[in-house]
């Protein structure tokens, strides 16, 4: 086994990477957790930080900075406890302090190599610090030069080295001490929850690299660079810093990540791995967000999304009109590693093509008469988190091929705009339409449903899960009763009973409505099954029945001729509203109902 404290040996390993046409990766951590898993991951090099170790508790890495305990006690404490005797394959570089007031700098080198440390890199460290600080920090004696004696000195002793810095004077201070690795620090991120914030835009650190590697290159062609912090939280910001530099005509040879590789996705994966196991039960699953049902319908729906949940693979959600997509689209999104992220709607079928391509990709200002100032699309607005396009088969067919490229490519322009927009996005759509019916009606592109249809989640019809209506109601009861600030009255059991005898064919959205409207006239501790319910729903049912099925010569068979002829004119007339049409014909409610159900239409059968 090659010798880890091998100041040669480390080089050698490391320009065997860069020849194989692969980044250096060196992992910032702060624990032995975190150092195995990184070292299985393939980590080349493992830094330890005194932030990473702030970072395990839960505290942002500027943590590092302030004077909380001795970095360079910290950093030898859980470096020799946790990390040297379980690593047996990767470099381990100790993050030291140069200005400890405790040790000298040969004092702390010695323990470095006594312990068993392969190298040093100067952290924390004064060249990301500017201002009012770092001009005090210089007159005290504190400043950027300790580092640099730090580092020169490691050199002479033979101690593989790391110099963070992050301008060119600082890149040539530290190539002049000898330090095998200079590594670029773009400067701190904020931490937290959220979208990794950075005080450094992506094309501000592009533009530093590269006029250091310029400073670098012009003196020394075989140094190993690196780049570290700022906007290169994730992957996706790293292959787009890569670009940048690529296209300036530069290169870079490796990565170390901090808070990237030890906090955030395992905060994420912590964080939705315990809402998911909150959402076992030993019982079976009667509710999944704001779903409501334990019908074997319902469970199966359940199922589908926690598997597909976790993944950012694109889903389709289909089903009638109020059967609840948009509420599907909003438990995969609270079950995913996105959910601390934007969960961003958008209902293509509300708004005209023009306005619809502005409202998904953004404007700039002056793109078009009204565009005052530029607006942020939907597509940024959820960048990192979920969209879910609503009515999706409404969306124009003119605009499809951009919306499929946008979904595919994650990439997209704003409308009049010449800057590429990129994010990050998982898609959820929603719609009541047969797509694969209006794609052979050349009503919507093949290759923009196909792209939609990965994982389809078909949701079903309310008559088709009757059995679940004891449970609507009873959710639709506590809503609306929270809402408006009123106790929340029993359910009789005889109103459940005789709703099952309906259809639904407006879903729960139209359940809703109905429960909505008994309960506004309802003074009582009971919802009951009484005369305003049975006559609200007789009007549904009749209307539905009439609407489908009434036949004028089924009716003339049981009436006379003029009777027969204006029953059918007042009922169309009053679109087969029965207290309407009664009112008309000078009767009572109940004599038409007679009249009708002497004319062979009794669907009355209801339970008072």
């Amino acid at each position: 086994m090659a010798d880890l404290r091998d100041r040669n040996i480390i080089n050698k390993k490391l320009w065997k990477v860069v020849e194989q046409g692969r980044l250096i990766i060196g992992a910032g951590v702060g624990s032995g957790f975190a150092a195995k898993y990184a070292e299985e991951g393939g980590a080349d090099l493992l830094f330890l930080f005194n932030s990473g170790r702030f970072r395990m508790a839960g505290v942002p890495s500027l943590a590092g900075y302030l004077p909380y305990a001795n970095a360079n006690d910290m950093v030898i404490s859980f470096g020799v406890s946790e990390i040297i005797p379980k690593v047996k394959n990767v470099p381990v570089i100790a993050g030291l302090c140069a200005t400890d007031p405790k040790y000298s700098h040969e004092e702390l080198l010695e323990k470095i190599k006594n312990y068993g440390f392969s190298g040093v890199v100067n952290y924390p460290t004064l060249s990301i610090i500017d201002g009012n600080f770092r001009l005090v920090a210089e007159e005290q004696g504190l400043g950027f030069e300790n580092e640099v004696n730090l580092i020169k000195l490691a050199a002479q002793m033979g101690i593989f080295t790391v110099a963070f810095v992050q301008t060119e004077i600082e890149a040539e201070e530290m190539l002049e001490a000898g330090a095998d690795v200079i590594c670029v620090h773009f400067g701190f991120t904020s931490g937290g929850e959220g979208n990794i914030k950075t005080f450094m835009p992506l094309e501000d650190a592009v533009n530093l690299y590269c006029r250091v590697y310029k400073k670098i290159a012009a003196r020394e062609s075989d140094k190993i660079l690196m780049v570290y912090g700022g906007p290169l939280g994730y992957p996706e910001s790293i292959r787009d810093f890569l670009k940048g530099i690529k296209a300036r005509g530069t290169k870079v040879h490796g990565y170390i990540g901090g808070s990237a590789i030890d906090s955030n996705y395992v905060r994420e994966t912590i964080s939705s791995l315990t809402h998911l196991l909150k959402g076992i039960s030993q019982k079976e699953i009667t509710r999944l967000g704001n779903l409501v049902g334990s019908s074997q319908a319902m469970q199966n729906i359940y199922e589908i999304i926690k598997k597909v949940a976790p993944s950012d693979i694109t889903v389709l959600v289909t089903g009638e009109s109020g059967t609840g997509k948009e509420l599907v689209a909003e438990a995969i999104h609270e079950l995913s590693f996105r959910r601390d992220k934007p969960l961003i709607k958008i209902n293509c079928a509300s708004l005209p093509e023009n306005l619809l391509e502005s409202e998904l990709f953004g404007h700039e200002a002056g793109a078009f008469t009204g565009a005052i100032k530029k607006q942020t699309g939907k597509f940024e607005l959820a960048n990192r988190g979920t969209l879910v396009l609503d009515e999706i088969g409404e969306i124009p067919l003119s605009l499809q091929a951009k919306l499929l490229r946008a979904i595919e490519n994650q990439e997209f322009y704003r409308v009049g705009g010449e800057k590429l927009i990129k994010v990050n996005v998982r898609i959820i759509a929603c719609t009541n339409k047969d797509l694969s019916e209006m794609v052979r009606e050349g009503k919507f592109r093949e290759d923009l449903f196909w792209r939609l249809n990965v994982i389809n989640i078909n949701m079903p019809p309310l008559r088709m899960h009757l059995e679940d209506l004891p449970e609507i109601v009873e959710e639709i009861v506590k809503r609306y009763c929270q809402k408006n600030g009123i106790p929340v009255p029993k359910i009789d059991p005889k109103l459940i009973k005789n709703l099952k005898k309906y259809s639904w064919p407006g879903n729960v959205r139209e359940l809703e409505n109905f429960i909505h409207a008994l309960l506004v006239f309802s003074n009582e501790k009971m919802l009951t099954f009484g005369d305003r319910a049975a006559n609200l729903l007789r009007e549904k049912l009749m209307w539905r029945n009439d609407r489908e099925n009434f036949d004028e010569n089924k009716v003339s068979k049981h009436c006379n001729g003029d009777e027969s002829r204006k029953l059918i004119e007042v009922l169309r007339q009053c679109n087969f509203n029965k207290t309407r049409a009664a009112q008309m014909l000078g009767i009572s409610r109940r004599t038409l109902y007679n009249r009708l159900k002497k004319m062979g239409y009794d669907n009355a059968s209801f339970d008072l």
